[in-house]
C-alpha cells in the first residue's frame, strides 16, 4: 500500500525541485481538492467490496462474491463520472476559500491534467480490492511498483518550470491508466488460467444484468465506508486550508511535505488493515469466529511491532528527511524538523491503532459504528482545535499538528472501546444471513 502513495511523493519531490514554493504551496493544494472532490469518495465506496467480497468467498459463494464486484464497478463508474464534473470548480472552491490566488491557480493547472484519471483510479482501486480479498497482494505491488517506477519517469519528462504542476498532472493521469490497464490484464489473464492464478473462474467479474440490481444493499454498506475514509480524509485536507489561512509559503510547504511523509507511513497501516478486512472477512463468512478474532490480535501484534520500528526510524534520520523535501529552502526546513520529532512521533501509535481497527470494522460490516466517532474527533475537536492552536493562538502550523494529535488519539481509543463491546456472534449471523439471501 505505500507504493500506491509513491506518486504523489514523486510529484512533491519534482515539483521541490524547481525551487518554488508556491507551486510546491499549489501541489499541496491540488492534492487535497483532488483527494477531497475525487478519490476520496470512490475509494470510501470501494470498500463495500472488501465487506462483500470477503465474506463471499468465506462462504465459497464464488458467483456472489462477481456479481457484488460487477456491482461495485458499476456504481463506481457512476461516481466517477459525477465527481469529474465537481473537480472543474477546484480554483473557484480555492479561492472562495481565503487561498492565495496565485497558489490557487496552480491548483487548477494539475486538477485539470489529472481529473482525466479519475475514471481508471477508482477502477482500479475496484480491481485491487477484489485481488485483496481474493490473497494476491503481490499482483497489486507488482502494478504499483512498475507504474511508480515509470511515475518517476513521466516526472521527469514533465514537470518543468515552463509545464509546472499541468506536468505533474498529466502524469499523474498517465499512471491512474497504467494501473487500472494492468489490473484488466491480470483479470482477463485469470478468467483463462484459474488453475494458475487459484481465482475459480465464476469469482471473477462479468457484466450480466445482475449487476443494475441490488444497489441499495451495496450502498448500505458503501456509504458508511464512504463516510469513514472521507471523514478522515477530509479532516486533514481541510487543516491544509487551515494552515493556508496563515498566508505563509514557508509553513504552508512544510505542512505539505509532512502531510506527504504522514500518509506514507499511514500506508503501512492500511496495508495491514486491507490484509485484516479480507483475512476477518473471510472468516466472518465461513462462521469461524474464533479464527476471526485470532486475526484480529495478530494484526494488533503486527502494527504494534511495526510502529515502534517507523517511529525510531524517523528520529534517527529526522535531518536527511528533511533534506529530502526542502534541500533548497531553509526556511521550510527549520518548519519540518520539528513537524517530524516530536510530534509525528507523537501521533503515528494513535494513527496505526485506529487504522489497523478499522479493518476489523470493515471485515465484520460494522463500518457505521465509525461515521459518528470520526466526525465528532476530526470536526468537533480536532479541527476546531487546530485552528485555535495555529490561527488564533499563534503556533503556525505546528498547532494544527497539535490538534491532531489529540484528535488521533481519541479516536484510537473509541474504536478500542467499541470492538471490546461489540458482540461479533451477532454481525457473524448477519453476515450469514446476507449471504444466504444471495445479496439481492
Amino acid at each position: 500500500m505505500v507504493l500506491n502513495y509513491i506518486p504523489q511523493t514523486i510529484n512533491v519531490y519534482f515539483i521541490s525541485r524547481v525551487g518554488d514554493a508556491d507551486m510546491v504551496a499549489g501541489v499541496g493544494l491540488a492534492t487535497l481538492v483532488f483527494n477531497i472532490g475525487g478519490v476520496s469518495c470512490g475509494y470510501g465506496m470501494n470498500q463495500a467490496i472488501e465487506t462483500l467480497v470477503s465474506q463471499s468467498r468465506g462462504q465459497g459463494h464464488h458467483r456472489l462474491a462477481a456479481t457484488s464486484m460487477a456491482r461495485g464497478m458499476m456504481i463506481a463508474a457512476a461516481l466517477s463520472t459525477l465527481l469529474f464534473g465537481l473537480l472543474q470548480f477546484t480554483e473557484v472552491f480555492l479561492t472562495l476559500f481565503g487561498q492565495d490566488p496565485i497558489i490557487a491557480n496552480h491548483a487548477m493547472k494539475y486538477v485539470n491534467s489529472a481529473s482525466i484519471g479519475i475514471w481508471p483510479a477508482i477502477q482500479y482501486d475496484c480491481i485491487m480490492r477484489f485481488l485483496l480479498c481474493y490473497h494476491h497482494p503481490h499482483i497489486c505491488t507488482w502494478i504499483y511498483a512498475i507504474t511508480a517506477a515509470l511515475h518517476v519517469l513521466w516526472c521527469y519528462l514533465l514537470v518543468t518550470p515552463s509545464s509546472g504542476l499541468a506536468g505533474a498532472g498529466v502524469a499523474m493521469t498517465l499512471t491512474f491508466t497504467g494501473c487500472w490497464l494492468l489490473g484488466i490484464l491480470y483479470i482477463i489473464f485469470a478468467m483463462w488460467n484459474p488453475s494458475i492464478t487459484a481465482i475459480p473462474r465464476d469469482a471473477l467479474p462479468t457484466f450480466t444484468w445482475s449487476m443494475f440490481y441490488g444497489w441499495w444493499e451495496y450502498l448500505k454498506i458503501g456509504i458508511p465506508s464512504m463516510i469513514t475514509l472521507c471523514s478522515e480524509w477530509w479532516a486533514y485536507e481541510i487543516a491544509t486550508l487551515i494552515v493556508g489561512l496563515l498566508r505563509d509559503s514557508n509553513q504552508l510547504a512544510a505542512h505539505v511535505s509532512i502531510c506527504n511523509l504522514f500518509v506514507i507511513m499511514f500506508m503501512l497501516s492500511y496495508g495491514i488493515q486491507t490484509g485484516l478486512s479480507a483475512k476477518v472477512g473471510s472468516a466472518v463468512g465461513a462462521g469461524d469466529l474464533h479464527l476471526a478474532k485470532l486475526y484480529c490480535k495478530s494484526g494488533i501484534v503486527i502494527g504494534g511491532s511495526m510502529i515502534i520500528v517507523v517511529v525510531l526510524l524517523l528520529c534517527t534520520f529526522r535531518d536527511s528527511i528533511v533534506r529530502l523535501y526542502a534541500e533548497k529552502e531553509p526556511d521550510v526546513a527549520a518548519y519540518e524538523l520539528y513537524l517530524v520529532r516530536p510530534l509525528l512521533c507523537i501521533i503515528l501509535p494513535f494513527d496505526f491503532t485506529q487504522s489497523c481497527l478499522q479493518g476489523v470494522f470493515k471485515g465484520l460490516g460494522i463500518q457505521r459504528y465509525a461515521v459518528p466517532v470520526n466526525i465528532i474527533s476530526y470536526y468537533i475537536i480536532m479541527l476546531p482545535l487546530g485552528y485555535l492552536l495555529s490561527v488564533e493562538a499563534g503556533y503556525g502550523v505546528d498547532g494544527m499538528w497539535m490538534g491532531f494529535a489529540v484528535g488521533a488519539s481519541i479516536i484510537a481509543t473509541s474504536y478500542t472501546t467499541i470492538l471490546a463491546c461489540t458482540d461479533w456472534s451477532t454481525h457473524v449471523a448477519d453476515a450469514q444471513l446476507r449471504i444466504i439471501h444471495g445479496f439481492r
